[in-house]
């Protein structure tokens, strides 16, 4: 394994059977480009033998293409993306070829989007490439830079997406505003080496996230591979759907799942269906933070279902309740849990949430 150090951190590399989660066939690759009917390709408005090793900034050129095609094809090489990052207008489908990247240019900002979904809707982005600026940042303060943001957006598609090395999360899913973010879709793709998360989701209703691998997320809490939290009581978490998802060497949790902030003066619906959860050599597999007795408001209601899990090598254990309080309302189900971990298979001994069901978890 080879080992970035930070504190108590090693950096892991990625094993090569988990390769398929973000990686393609050129056939698989060349029938996805079929779904582009009229393809505008940003070569054609580049100038003549462009720069392919990330010197030249061309990101006027990549962002006057996004807003004027509704089909666009970014080319093979390393591409310098400045810090305004690109912006992807409604009704717009994105393909990068194979070996096409987006570095991000070294900044000290607290918060940067380096693509950007924000109040559109119809948009699906094929095989994006990014590389942020963690390695490069001058600033110390701040843990808001993305990768990808999907805000206030609906009918959205990422299919394959590579981030890695951003300042906050590779992936971040909420709302800023009241407009809702609504039927979003992951399917398939690697995070790695993010200084936050790897994914992030505060607010959505209808979320698909599947064969995914989010790894070494590292730095700043949470530190975790995918991370369910709302920021805010009006928020929501409905209809979110996780199925064969890899988390791997995360400093702290797998997959984490905080609802406190849900607690609202009227109770809010809560729907997670977890389904074939792995993870490897996260401090947890999982995570759970479902009431904070400070807060006013009632406790969310609503249910998660969380099934055919698989834990090895946690440095704590499988599932930890990050709560002091056993107070809550949600339907827990954990069924068909496995673990080769040495110390208590949930919770480690911790306080026990109300609602809670295990079944057929074993060792």
């Amino acid at each position: 394994m080879g080992c970035k150090s930070q504190s108590d951190f090693q950096y892991r590399n990625i094993p090569a059977e988990y390769e398929y989660l973000y990686k393609d066939t050129p056939t698989k690759r060349a029938e996805t480009l079929k779904n582009l009917k009229n393809p505008y390709y940003i070569k054609t408005a580049l100038p003549k033998n462009y720069d392919t090793t990330g010197k030249k900034d061309y990101t006027s050129i990549f962002q006057s293409a996004l807003f004027n095609n509704r089909e666009v094809v970014f080319p093979k090489g390393k591409f310098f993306i400045n810090k305004k990052g690109l912006t992807i207008p409604s009704n717009t489908k994105v393909y990068f070829e194979e070996n096409s990247v987006l570095h991000f240019e070294k900044n000290n900002m607290i918060r940067y989007e380096i693509l950007r979904i924000h109040e559109v809707e119809n948009v699906q982005v094929y095989y994006a490439n990014i590389v942020g600026d963690r390695n490069t940042h001058t600033g110390k303060d701040g843990e808001w830079g993305f990768g990808i943001s999907i805000q206030d957006s609906k009918n959205v598609l990422l299919y394959k997406p590579i981030v890695k090395d951003c300042w906050g999360d590779g992936i971040f899913i909420g709302s800023e505003g009241k407009i809702k973010s609504q039927d979003v879709t992951v399917d398939g793709g690697l995070v790695d080496n993010n200084r936050r998360n790897g994914v992030s989701v505060t607010s959505i209703i209808g979320l698909k996230l599947s064969n995914l691998i989010a790894a070494n997320s590292n730095g700043t809490f949470p530190k975790s591979g995918i991370d369910f939290e709302p920021s805010l009581n009006w928020e929501f978490m409905e209809e979110v759907n996780v199925n064969n998802i890899v988390t791997f060497n995360n400093q702290e949790d797998g997959l984490l799942i905080v609802l406190v902030n849900l607690k609202a003066p009227r109770e809010k619906n809560v729907s997670i269906n977890i389904n074939q959860h792995t993870d490897l050599y996260s401090k947890y597999g999982m995570g759970l933070m479902l009431e904070k007795k400070e807060l006013p408001g009632k406790l969310p209601l609503g249910f998660i279902n969380i099934q055919n899990v698989n834990y090895k090598y946690n440095i704590n254990g499988d599932i930890r309740n990050y709560s002091l309080i056993p107070d809550n309302k949600i339907k827990i189900m954990i069924s068909n849990l496995k673990s080769n971990n040495k110390t208590d298979r949930v919770f480690n001994s911790q306080v026990v949430p109300n609602n809670l069901t295990i079944k057929n978890s074993g060792k």
